[in-house]
């Protein structure tokens, strides 16, 4: 409003009193000053009205920008249940998996149990029968390996003990040889003699001889044969003894190669017998360890299902905070809707608008800020629970991994044992 413009008045006027005339002239005065007041007062009351237009304008923007942190938040709510949702799914799986997993040490767990007590029951199931026949063919085993090495030590000293009977032998013939050749040496010096005295009794018979002559040449003639026969044997004996000689050579070298083929065979089979015994202590330590694997998996399955407990606890924590969260927009919401639709609020100055505007929304920024930093924690606890879960599932998986190698570990063990007895039983029968 525009001030009134003041007209001034005529000194005299006609009719009036002097009295009246300044009683006029001290209204209008006050009716200027109230006029004046009025106007000051209009103008602050508009300049406050603009204040608290702006202060509108500023709860409004501030609602939007609640609005929009509001579907923010909804948004990332929703993705977070998107998580959850995710998060329930792989936790079904690793419930099934761990089940699984579950199943199977208690299976191996019901073996284990049941391999302990067919030991302790000595026979009283099939895989303690079979680890019985498998230590009774090993007994059996190291008893002809005992047995072959036994047989092949007699044999050795048997054959010791011919081999010095066949020096023995080699050196009496050695000695009956120089005999003969002595023996021989004589019959061709008395064959020579002989010889001689024949030569000298055909060139003295020229004319007749004397019956005693006739009968000594006849003598020296038979005796000659005798010799000659006795010679022939000896020879005949002689060469026997050589054949004797080679022959007992032969045996002594025969013998020979057979203990030494015996002595390695019998070095063979005591090392079959230690690879025998290393494969045995290797199998009993891979079954150590795959029980110790099994007992950490174990442990790993009972921390997989803390973790789920866990995971299902920040859950239902994170469902809490959404309601939460969704009261405390429905407040925002009734308190935004109170403040537009109060109309005795307006013209109340800038105390009472700041005091509107302020208190309501700090606490719901506050309150926002809050959750906000609690969707963070909870987003940050689950991203360290799925980290933890797949660290665990690699766990598994690098048991598996074990397991799987420790069964080809222990097939290649028997592979190679059946293949040593399969050496070992043709290495016998050859």
């Amino acid at each position: 409003m525009k001030p009134t413009k003041v007209h001034t008045m005529p000194s005299k006027i006609p009719g009036l009193k002097k009295d009246t005339i300044s009683d006029l002239v001290r209204k209008l005065h006050s009716f200027k000053e109230e006029n004046g007041f009025l106007a000051g007062v209009l103008q602050d009351f508009q300049v406050e009205q603009q204040k608290y237009e702006g202060r509108i304008l500023a709860l409004q923007r501030a609602k939007q920008e609640a609005v929009s942190r509001v579907d923010q938040e909804r948004s990332r709510a929703q993705d977070l249940q998107r998580q959850v949702e995710h998060l329930a799914a792989e936790k079904n799986k690793l419930q099934r998996h761990a089940k699984r997993r579950m199943e199977q040490m208690q299976q191996l767990g019901m073996q284990k149990d049941e391999l302990e007590e067919a030991e302790e029951a000595d026979r009283h199931s099939e895989a303690a029968a079979l680890a019985q026949r498998e230590v009774t063919e090993l007994r059996e085993r190291l008893a002809l390996q005992d047995a072959e090495l036994q047989a092949s030590f007699a044999c050795r000293d048997s054959m010791q003990q011919d081999i010095r009977e066949l020096k023995q032998q080699q050196a009496r013939s050695g000695v009956e040889k120089q005999q003969l050749k002595d023996r021989v040496a004589t019959l061709e010096g008395a064959l020579a003699d002989t010889s001689a005295a024949a030569t000298e009794a055909r060139m003295a018979a020229h004319g007749e001889l004397g019956t005693s002559e006739r009968e000594a040449a006849a003598r020296d003639r038979a005796e000659m044969q005798v010799l000659q026969t006795e010679l022939a044997g000896l020879l005949h004996k002689l060469q026997q003894q050589k054949t004797a000689t080679c022959t007992a050579q032969h045996q002594v070298a025969h013998w020979k190669r057979k203990c030494e083929r015996l002595e390695h065979e019998a070095v063979a089979q005591a090392d079959a017998a230690a690879i025998e015994k290393e494969n045995e202590r290797c199998a009993r330590a891979h079954a150590q360890q795959g029980i110790a694997w099994v007992q950490r998996l174990r442990a790993e399955v009972v921390e997989a299902a803390e973790a789920v407990e866990q995971l299902q606890a920040a859950k239902a924590a994170l469902v809490n905070e959404k309601l939460v969260l969704a009261q405390a927009l429905q407040r925002s919401t009734a308190a935004l809707a109170g403040l537009r639709g109060d109309p005795g609020l307006r013209g109340e100055g800038e105390v009472g608008a700041v005091q509107i505007g302020a208190a309501p929304w700090a606490g719901i920024a506050e309150a926002i800020s809050q959750e906000q930093l609690h969707l963070e924690r909870l987003e940050l606890e689950m991203r360290r629970v799925l980290a933890l879960e797949r660290l665990r599932l690699s766990d598994l998986r690098e048991m598996q991994s074990l397991q799987e190698r420790l069964g080809a570990e222990t097939d290649v063990a028997w592979r190679l044992r059946e293949r040593l007895a399969e050496q070992k039983l043709q290495g016998t029968m050859g």
